[in-house]
Parts: C-alpha cells; sequence; structure tokens
C-alpha cells in the first residue's frame, strides 16, 4: 500500500521464468492495470542495478510470504494442524 493506493503485481513467474502467464484476475471495482514487457523491465534494471535490487527483493519476500501460506495451508490439511 502506497498513499493509500493498493499495489498487486501479477506476472512475476512468468516474467521471471520467461513462459506464459500463470494467473488471471477479475476486478470488483474500478481498476488500473499497467502491463509492463518482462524484456523491457528486464533491461531496465540491467541499467538501473539499484532498482533492480529492491525489485528483486520485494519479488522473493512476495514469494517466501506465498511459500509460508501454502505450507501452512498443507499442514492443516494433511495433518490437521
Amino acid at each position: 500500500m502506497i498513499g493509500g493506493d493498493i499495489y498487486y503485481l501479477l506476472g512475476e513467474i512468468s516474467c521471471l521464468l520467461r513462459i506464459r502467464r500463470t494467473a488471471s484476475v477479475r476486478c470488483l471495482s474500478e481498476t488500473t492495470v499497467i502491463q509492463i514487457s518482462g524484456d523491457q523491465l528486464m533491461s531496465y534494471f540491467e541499467e538501473n542495478k539499484d532498482s533492480g535490487f529492491h525489485f528483486m527483493k520485494r519479488i522473493a519476500i512476495l514469494l517466501a510470504q506465498r511459500i509460508s501460506k501454502t505450507d501452512g495451508l498443507l499442514q492443516q490439511l494433511l495433518w490437521n494442524v
């Protein structure tokens, strides 16, 4: 959340692995969507190393949170923890 606005990142897996998208989205209210080419983004990060580092750090945190949540759900499902 930045300045009261909520931002979601989609397509990070396809950008990093250079594969087709793995998710789709439906919006419940008016939404602004920005599409950025993965190749253009990576070129930008090559030229702007600090921005690339911060972006990749955020991606790592996001993926770690998703793995942690999935692990918890699997524990509940498999072992009724």
